[in-house]
């Protein structure tokens, strides 16, 4: 970490003299919800490509999203719906997920599911850091990950593919997006299956997007977006039996399964009347289907059964307007209604935690709703870029309370220095799992609420960018698991906070064949009332990332990960042994690579092959513990274009 310091400050005084390098910046719509260069806006922002996704062969956002300084994928070892991401030791339902700006955050949980969403579709992905309730409501206090899909452009794109690896695994897609007079379209689907392995079962799941737009007249344009995804799991694996490696292991019978759908629609009027004046109206649903029927081992006593269903839904309409009374001032008013309602039905023995015969456990009819208005003005006068925002939210929980954020930046043009900071406050409901789980619900729970500032200095030299930030999030009513045996359930544990540094480098061209990024993130976070680490949180991460494109039509990249020591807060669990399960995990790392060639005859320009290789030293390691990795794994095939 002291080395990334004095790096930067050695080059700082340096920079004056550094030639000036011309690079296109993508534009970004989450930050504010508007379109901005990424390059001026004051938020914490990272964007991943369509260009990243197919060099590094991602197959699911969940293995999009790695590699982010400040970001943490937990896995199961393998292909698992339920990645939790982590953004600046937020938790998992801190972040709020978006497909084309429209919520898949379940309302049972508040989680989204990220590691069954292919990125065929996928035209970019937005990351953006830090608490922004001001603008996005609940689960936005660690952040948001806006998900972008590909829309048709005046050159017609058509391509399939085909790839195959060990595990069973085996990867199809379709994709055709176009252009006809000033109708843009697309369309994707795609699917993936794999046997797991004893940790993670049979996977089979599917991924279908569409995208129509079209102008209604002089000055309106109206979009119908449509994204559907869906997994099968079979012989799933559950918490909570150990083997005699301390790994939470559940091996069920094929009979056994669980079914996930998720379908999300939107229509989007946006309106062009005047030039100080545009506005927006979206109404979207979203619909969830669950399903579990799993059996555990016929030679315990009491093995645990599980037979449930889920249906739920979310129903959003959004007006948004964008005000121009300067061409460097832009003021935003928007009003939001959500309404969500979760039905569930379980029988089972989970309430005894599988030391009773099953039985039928309470139902799950339930409805809440929550108005917002927001507002937000965005200012940008030469080289200072400012934005400060409100929201005032009725919604579960609470009642009008008043979300503020303010950010700032500004770049010193002789030194190519940008210093940037922000203030937030944000708000989470307690989801309905919490208030109502069999297990650990508990009706008593408060919204947690969050505090946080962050500060950031970036300095450009040649092809380098340097970047580094810190950021502190004081969290208050914090909704975790009682670590009590005798009592568990859901708590506001009083008091908490996270804050750390993130350091990048990225050099870009390098001898014009080469792009080095490297992140660290040294994270500490503090549950000031047991005075215990938050779980799962690792104390640093360092991530690299080498692509070289010095071979002709060759790409090749070299990526890895080494993940510091992270707290478990469940020492009462043991094993078949009855010994403790650590509290304190290990120190690991993975290497991956990936390579993609076109060949260079004729007959094969629209020809790509590639293959991947992922954990390339079989290291055995746990992201969340009991859960192993999968050894050294690897996808390789064909894609052809049209």
């Amino acid at each position: 970490m002291n080395i990334i310091l004095f790096l930067i400050l050695l080059l700082i005084p340096l920079s004056s003299h550094a030639e000036n390098v011309t690079t296109l910046e993508p534009v970004v719509v989450t930050a504010s919800k508007i379109e901005e260069p990424i390059n001026r806006t004051s938020a914490s922002i990272e964007v991943i490509t369509r260009k990243d996704i197919e060099e590094k062969i991602d197959e699911r956002v969940d293995e999009t999203l790695r590699g982010i300084s400040g970001l943490k994928v937990l896995g199961y070892g393998g292909i698992n719906p339920w990645s939790w991401v982590l953004i600046r030791g937020s938790d998992a339902d801190h972040v709020l997920v978006l497909v084309d700006g429209i919520e898949i955050n379940d309302p049972y949980d508040d989680t989204a599911r990220l590691g069954n969403i292919q990125t065929d579709s996928i035209e970019r992905i937005e990351v953006l850091k830090g608490s922004h309730s001001a603008i996005y409501g609940s689960e936005a206090i660690g952040g948001v990950i806006n998900i972008i899909t590909k829309e048709g452009k005046d050159k017609a794109e058509s391509n399939i593919s085909f790839r195959g690896g060990n595990y069973e695994t085996y990867k199809e897609s379709l994709f055709h997006s176009g252009k006809k007079k000033e109708i843009s379209y697309s369309i994707g689907l795609s699917r993936l299956d794999a046997g797991g392995s004893i940790y993670t079962g049979r996977f089979s799941g599917n991924t279908l997007s569409g995208k129509i737009k079209f102008p209604v007249g002089d000055y309106s344009v109206l979009q119908f977006n449509s994204f559907y995804y869906d997994h099968d799991m079979r012989n799933d694996t559950l918490c909570c039996e150990f083997d005699n490696n301390s790994n939470l292991r559940f091996t069920l019978p094929d009979s056994s399964v669980n079914r996930e759908s998720t379908w999300i629609n939107s229509l989007q009027l946006s309106q062009y009347l005047k030039d100080w004046w545009d506005y927006r109206i979206q109404v979207s649903r979203y619909d969830f289907n669950n399903t579990w029927k799993l059996e555990g081992d016929s030679s315990l006593p009491y093995p645990l059964k599980i037979d449930n269903k889920g249906t739920n839904s979310r129903d959003v309409v959004e007006i948004q307007n964008n005000l121009y009374p300067h061409e460097k001032d832009t003021l935003t008013i928007g009003l939001q209604y959500r309404g969500e309602k979760v039905l569930y039905d379980e029988f089972s023995n989970t309430g005894s935690m599988g030391m009773k015969p099953p039985e039928k456990q309470p139902s799950i009819n339930s409805s809440r709703v929550s108005r917002a208005v927001y507002f937000q003005n965005l200012f940008n006068y030469k080289n200072l870029t400012f934005t400060a925002g409100m929201r005032m939210e009725d919604g579960p929980g609470f009642d009008k309370e008043l979300i503020p954020r303010a950010s700032a930046a500004y770049l010193f043009p002789s030194a190519n220095t940008r210093i940037k900071g922000g203030y937030g406050k944000g708000i989470k409901a307690a989801s309905i799992r919490h208030l109502y789980d069999p297990v650990g619900g508990n009706r008593d729970l408060k919204p947690e609420k969050s505090e946080s500032y962050e500060i950031s200095v970036e300095q450009r030299i040649n092809r380098f960018r340097l970047e580094v930030t810190y950021f502190y999030t004081a969290l208050k009513d914090l909704i975790e698991w009682s670590t009590n045996p005798d009592k568990i359930k859901f708590v506001n544990i009083g008091s908490a906070h996270t804050k750390g540094v993130e350091a990048e480098v990225y050099g870009a061209d390098i001898l014009d064949s080469l792009d080095i990024r490297l992140g660290y993130t040294y994270l500490e976070t503090r549950d000031e009332i047991r005075d215990k680490p938050l779980r799962y949180r690792p104390t640093s991460s360092i991530f690299t990332d080498i692509r070289y494109r010095g071979i002709d039509r060759l790409t090749l990249i070299i990526a890895s990960e080494i993940a510091g020591e992270f707290y478990d807060p469940y020492p009462f669990l043991k094993d078949f042994d009855g010994n403790n399960l650590p509290e304190i995990m290990p120190v690991y790392k993975v290497v991956n690579i990936a390579a993609s060639y076109k060949p260079r005859h004729p007959s094969f320009k629209n020809v790509e092959l590639d293959l991947k290789i992922n954990n390339l030293f079989n290291e055995t390691y746990n992201e969340i513990k009991g859960f192993n990795s999968l050894g050294m794994n690897f996808l390789g095939g064909i894609k052809v274009g049209f």
